[in-house]
């Protein structure tokens, strides 16, 4: 080995020599100028940096198979903890101020149909009971019609019967919301005067005038403003915010003041014989 090494420093003195003449002249002259020192540190640090960068890059990539399978066994777990859940429990209730909210299963429901329903995996055992709101993450769904003691119906509200008070989110006006269009996407807001300012895009939600839903739960939004003619009213086609092709858990609602409440407008009627 050292025969090998001293052959290499013969065969290549001269330039062995060259570069350490270069090596000292580059150091003195870096300790004489000292922005060149710096330039020089900064490259040499920008340099070192990209290095590290593209040798971590390298490292991820080959890694990524690996962090793959622990994401697809976190998945897989996931996906037990929840079938269990679905199977344990198939209601959890909490209250919010004034309300009452249940979760439960979608367990049927119609799109296609003039008057379509929903069936819930809760009932009367959970809690639940006729005229209660029933919502999702995305809003306003329906209204619970009949129960028994682990079920309960709704009417959706993708049903021709079925009306609701919404009004516009900016400016508070309030109309009735019917779904007559026949399409599981739309639905139409009429009551609103012309001299109301809409615009397209414009947010409609619940406007809490009922004993039944909450104030301020999503509905949809305004996407074709119609004016027939001789009319003082827009008909508004609210494009529905909730999906209901992929209905799978909601929220039944339950107003803990709503006896109260129905109480004093059927004084009302009585009084004003409306």
């Amino acid at each position: 080995m050292l025969q090998g090494l001293t052959r290499f420093i013969r065969t290549y003195y001269t330039f062995l020599l060259f570069l350490f003449l270069e090596i000292i002249g580059l150091t003195l002259f870096l300790n004489q100028h000292a922005y060149q020192r710096f330039a020089f540190l900064n490259s040499s640090n920008q340099l070192t940096a990209s290095l590290y960068d593209g040798f971590r890059g390298i490292t991820l990539y080959l890694d990524l198979n690996h962090s793959n399978q622990i994401l697809v066994q976190e998945n897989l777990r996931l996906h037990k903890q929840l079938n269990d859940v679905k199977i344990r429990t198939p209601y959890q209730s909490y209250q919010h101020g004034d309300f009452k909210f249940v979760s439960a299963r979608v367990i049927n429901n119609s799109i296609h149909k003039r008057r379509n329903m929903i069936t819930i995996h809760a009932g009367r055992n959970d809690g639940v009971r006729p005229d209660m709101a029933v919502i999702s993450p995305a809003g306003v769904v329906g209204v619970t019609y009949a129960v028994s003691a682990n079920y309960c119906t709704a009417v959706s509200l993708l049903n021709e019967q079925f009306k609701l008070s919404a009004k516009i989110k900016k400016n508070g006006y309030f109309g009735s919301l019917t779904w007559n269009t026949g399409h599981y996407q739309d639905a139409t807001l009429t009551e609103i005067p012309t001299h109301v300012n809409i615009e397209l895009g414009d947010t409609i939600v619940s406007s809490g005038y009922s004993s039944i839903f909450p104030e301020g739960y999503m509905v949809g939004r305004i996407e074709e403003i119609i004016l027939p003619p001789g009319s003082n009213f827009y008909d508004i086609k609210v494009r529905l915010a909730v999906d209901f092709k992929s209905l799978d858990y909601v929220y039944l609602v339950d107003n803990r003041n709503k006896i109260e409440l129905n109480g004093l407008q059927e004084m009302e009627k009585e009084v004003f014989h409306d």
